[in-house]
């Protein structure tokens, strides 16, 4: 703490000197065009020495302000850029799940979230959006989202992406309450496509587990419609959806 204060107060110390600097600049170049003024309204020409003097006073001045302006910009600079790389740093070093940064990069964007959930006793389709645009951890992708409940009550949760041996993995964990986290994982993920499906492991709304169906997607699959609970007219949509990509890549069999 003591250190920080101390680099504190020297990096305030070293601005002071700038702007002093930067201050003596400006009066050189006012003495420079005073001298050139009162030389000049005293001769009827210029002499020689007058000339020199006034160059000086306005080249020594002209330096010495654009030398301060450099030292302003290049440590004004210079700190916005070790800021953010210390914060892309720190990021990285806390977070939990890795992954080859270039498995990551065709994700960067935001994601359209479909997922089956069961609500007041219903199942149903649930819609939710997931942005991973402007995250820039090494290896992590990250995103927070706030879902409302079927009464209004609103939730905060980190969703975290990675890849596993060609599978695209979500882990959503509630920050604020106790809550199984869900995980959905898509079988088959190419980083071309703009429409993922997969199987998701969740607790409802109702606190139950649910084995359930899961759909990511660039642009929207309904159209004009809010995040929430969906009802009986998108039902048919989003199933076929489901199952038609599902289906045709990944067989399921649950009997022994």
């Amino acid at each position: 703490m003591e250190l920080g204060k101390q680099k504190m107060r020297a990096r305030r110390r070293s601005q002071g000197t700038t702007f002093a600097v930067f201050i003596v600049g400006i009066l050189l170049v006012a003495l420079g065009i005073t001298y050139q003024a009162a030389t000049s309204s005293n001769a009827r020409q210029p002499t020689v020495y007058n000339q020199i003097i006034f160059g000086i006073l306005l080249a020594v001045g002209g330096g010495v302000i654009g030398a301060s302006i450099n030292t302003f910009v290049v440590r004004r600079f210079e700190g916005d850029a070790l800021l953010e790389v210390c914060e892309v740093v720190s990021r990285s070093l806390t977070a939990r799940f890795i992954s080859e940064d270039r498995e990551l990069e065709p994700y960067r964007q935001l994601w359209h979230h479909y997922y089956v959930t069961q609500v007041e006793g219903s199942v149903c389709w649930w819609y939710e959006k997931q942005a991973f645009v402007q995250n820039s951890t090494i290896g992590s992708l990250s995103g927070q989202s706030v879902l409302l409940d079927s009464v209004g009550n609103a939730h905060s949760y980190l969703t975290e992406l990675g890849v596993r041996g060609n599978r695209l993995i979500l882990i959503s964990t509630r920050q604020d309450g106790a809550e199984s986290a869900s995980v959905a994982v898509f079988p088959t993920p190419r980083g071309f496509q703009k429409l993922h499906t997969g199987i998701l492991v969740l607790e409802t709304w109702d606190s139950s587990q649910m084995l359930t169906k899961i759909i990511v997607s660039q642009s929207p699959l309904i159209q004009s419609i809010p995040e929430g609970r969906l009802f009986g007219e998108h039902f048919e949509i989003l199933d076929r959806v489901w199952s038609d990509n599902f289906s045709r890549t990944v067989h399921i069999e649950l009997n022994s």
